[in-house]
């Protein structure tokens, strides 16, 4: 609903989901443990908690957050482009 084009569709989709983890583990602090694959890697991998992870409850809140948003932004443009 966000981006009309197939093509841009998937292509932001790979870019966000695969893309933006690789390139947020150059910055240092680990911003790419808050992306859907870090909080996937860990709650698939880890059996034992790890410190550097987020933890299970924080994954799903989070995991929550970004469908909330994703839907509301759609919601939105959905609303003001075809209404």
């Amino acid at each position: 609903m966000i981006i009309r084009h197939t093509a841009g569709a998937v292509a932001a989709y790979v870019g966000i989901t695969f893309l933006l983890p690789v390139l947020l583990q150059r910055i240092p602090g680990t911003p790419s443990r808050y992306t859907p694959v870090g909080i996937l890697a860990n709650s698939v991998s880890a059996v034992v908690p790890q410190s550097h992870q987020v933890s299970a409850p924080t994954g799903f809140l989070l995991m929550v957050l970004y469908c909330t948003i994703i839907l509301g932004i759609g919601t939105a443009l959905i609303a003001r482009r075809d209404a």
